[in-house]
């Protein structure tokens, strides 16, 4: 009897749209069999029967209006066009009434529900208590024959079905919402982290590169301007990386990072011995070694005072070797978003010192 499956949410007070799950609303209208069965047996008149027999197919039509789209009636917000709904299926039951006398009341646990899924939880769950003290009210009151006892159990039960259902639909609710804020939190991570590590290994490079340009400037003005030229283009591309990095665009290319390891290396008068063949590298893998080797070269310029480093690859690892202080103080912001890149991919970081316990080798192992 419910046409709100999907968990969607919306803004309290406001209409739903035009749900195109109203179809699961209308398999419900089966039940009507029931009261147009009593119908066909009917002793009443001609006029009194064909009357009911407009006012089930009325009630089917709007009933599945509530659901398909309620904002056909004039009445705006909640509870108010539910209510205005539930007056035009009631006056449509009463219509019924003289033909197919307590059948009728089949009708009633299709109010219910619809109270129940156009509704919070909270005021759904009141209004199904509500619904039934009524019928109780007209079952219990003597208002319908003796043998019609049936009707407030049928109705108990419809109701209890029914608002399980509505507990259900409330914990989907509960549980897409909390996977939508855990994928958000996720996605910041992941861009945050993405954004550390173009900005710090660009920085990086483009701070060397003007310290550079400063102190040759007044004897070797050539020098100063070519290097000055490199931190506009670093510049450059520092802003597309971040702008592709927050849109999710890009990942970095393999070869491009061995390159820029090589330039930020020799900025930092490091020497570079950089080898191995970024296409031996499968496609994943590569954007996951490209990003750790970023990382580690940042880290090589900034902290390692080193004089030499050594970067390798195979087409499942990466290993980068500096002859600087060694491993020194807790793991930066940078490393630890490095351990989780990796580790989402199934991969493993290990920081270890040196052969000769002098400086500091980085292993990345990806599966």
């Amino acid at each position: 009897m419910t046409g709100e499956r999907s968990g969607r949410r919306r803004a309290p007070g406001s209409l739903p749209a035009e749900d195109p799950s109203w179809w699961f609303a209308a398999v419900w209208l089966i039940f009507l069999v029931l009261p147009a069965s009593a119908l066909v047996g009917s002793p009443a008149g001609t006029p009194a029967r064909v009357l009911a027999g407009l006012a089930l197919v009325g009630f089917a039509v709007v009933y599945s209006l509530a659901f398909r789209n309620p904002g056909l009636l004039p009445v705006r917000g909640e509870p108010g066009n539910t209510l205005a709904w539930c007056g035009v299926l009631v006056g449509l039951v009463l219509l019924s009434v003289p033909a197919v006398g307590v059948w009728a009341f089949v009708m009633a646990p299709h109010l219910a529900a619809l109270w129940a899924f156009r509704l919070p939880l909270r005021p759904a769950l009141v209004a199904l208590a509500v619904l039934l003290a009524a019928v109780a009210c007209v079952v219990l009151g003597g208002l319908l024959p003796p043998s019609s006892g049936w009707v407030l159990t049928m109705y108990f039960t419809s109701t209890a079905v029914v608002g399980g259902m509505r507990f259900a639909v409330h914990r989907d609710e509960q549980h897409a919402a909390l996977a939508s804020e855990l994928a958000l939190a996720r996605e910041r991570e992941e861009v945050a982290r993405d954004v550390h590590d173009v900005l710090g290994h660009s920085l990086t490079v483009i701070a060397l590169k003007a310290e550079l340009a400063r102190r040759v400037l007044d004897a070797q003005p050539e020098r100063a301007r070519a290097e000055l030229d490199d931190v506009l283009g670093l510049a450059r591309e520092s802003l597309a990386g971040v702008r592709s990095t927050v849109g999710r665009l890009r990942t970095p290319d393999l070869a491009e990072q061995a390159e820029a390891a090589r330039t930020a290396l020799g900025a930092a008068g490091i020497e570079a011995d950089v080898a191995g063949r970024p296409e031996a590298v499968a496609g994943p893998r590569r954007g996951v070694l490209a990003w750790a080797l970023r990382e580690a070269v940042t880290n090589v310029v900034r902290h390692s005072h080193a004089s030499r480093c050594t970067v390798r690859w195979t087409p499942t690892t990466l290993t980068v070797t500096d002859d600087g202080d060694g491993v020194l103080g807790p793991e930066g912001n940078g490393l630890r978003g490095l351990r989780e890149r990796v580790a989402q991919a199934g991969g493993t970081v290990r920081l270890r010192a040196g052969d000769r316990g002098e400086g500091t080798v980085l292993e990345v192992r990806v599966p």
